[in-house]
């Protein structure tokens, strides 16, 4: 659905500003590795991590299969590195590219905000570093961020500011701002770019969305405040059915259906266009250690494997 896909790639923009353990690194339709609050489901157990004294976790990407084998070419990467403090919280994580062309490097503190980011890339073969942001201002740095937690009742407020060093000195340059109610869930979030740094960067925008919940805590209502549109989800036994409206008429535009499957060893999940197989690490553990995903968008279906390795 592409409109559910448009919502999604515009999350992942501003994602990393969030709570590390409030935005648990999830497996979705539309990211690999993403954080995607839709589909909700933890590629970590913090708990569990710490329970097995895990300190690493490697994403190793096989390429895709048209014959539904395994395929085990010579050119499997691994494309995302986790590390874990002692409480089972990530405290960086690096990922590549596919073929590891393009990267980034980033460091949480114990509250999850990121307190460095190193983007890399691949020169003559080496890899090397392009930019590095801190939060706190560096002499050598042309940007910074800040991060200013609230408490309205009983809802937080986590507002980060990204400062740029402009010709006449550093300001503000985009203001992400997210709302979580009692249960830790995220409600609203918000993100505009001041003018000053639209004339240097023509894809800075702004954007609001807003999330509703059940008593179990299961999304059922998001919208992109401004647009014709807005989603609600509902939760039949067989597993989710996310219907999209048009905010005037209130009319259905689209639906999506997705089976869920759940099992002691796996979890299927399988909508019109693909099906993501993830494999148990052990029977009822919350951690995975292979992850398939198969798309039918052509007549052939396209098959890619995701193997996560524990140390």
């Amino acid at each position: 659905m592409k409109l559910h896909f448009t919502i999604l790639v515009l999350l992942i923009t501003v994602s990393i500003y969030c709570e590390s353990q409030i935005r648990e690194e999830t497996v979705g339709r539309d990211y690999r590795e993403g954080l995607n609050p839709v589909d909700e489901i933890p590629l970590f157990n913090k708990e569990e991590i710490k329970k097995k004294g895990f300190k690493t976790a490697y994403i190793v990407y096989h390429p895709p299969s048209w014959d539904g084998d395994y395929c085990s070419c010579s050119y499997n990467d691994t494309i995302t590195t986790y590390h874990f403090d002692r409480e089972g919280r990530i405290s960086d994580k690096t990922q590549m590219t596919w073929l590891g062309m393009y990267g980034a490097v980033v460091w949480f503190d114990t509250l999850g905000n990121w307190t460095k980011r190193v983007n890399l890339r691949k020169k003559e073969g080496k890899i090397v570093k392009s930019d590095t942001f801190y939060y706190n201002l560096k002499p050598d740095s042309n940007s910074r961020y800040q991060v200013i937690r609230e408490k309205i009742g009983e809802d937080s407020i986590i507002t980060s500011i990204y400062f740029e060093k402009f010709k006449t000195g550093f300001d503000t340059a985009i203001v992400n701002t997210n709302y979580y109610n009692p249960e830790g869930k995220l409600i609203e979030e918000k993100s505009y770019s001041t003018e000053k740094y639209k004339r240097l960067n023509d894809e800075a925008g702004s954007f609001d969305y807003k999330y509703g919940y059940d008593s179990m805590g299961r999304l059922i209502y998001y919208m992109s405040v401004g647009a014709y549109y807005y989603s609600r989800i509902f939760y039949p036994p067989y597993g989710k059915l996310t219907e999209t409206i048009d905010v005037r008429t209130e009319k259905l535009i689209d639906s999506d259906v997705k089976r869920i499957d759940i099992s002691q060893s796996r979890i299927i999940l399988t909508d019109g266009r693909s099906q993501i197989f993830l494999i148990r690490l052990e029977k009822n553990s919350k951690l995975y250690k292979l992850k398939s995903v198969t798309s039918y968008d052509s007549d052939i279906p396209y098959i890619e494997y995701y193997e996560i390795i524990y140390q």
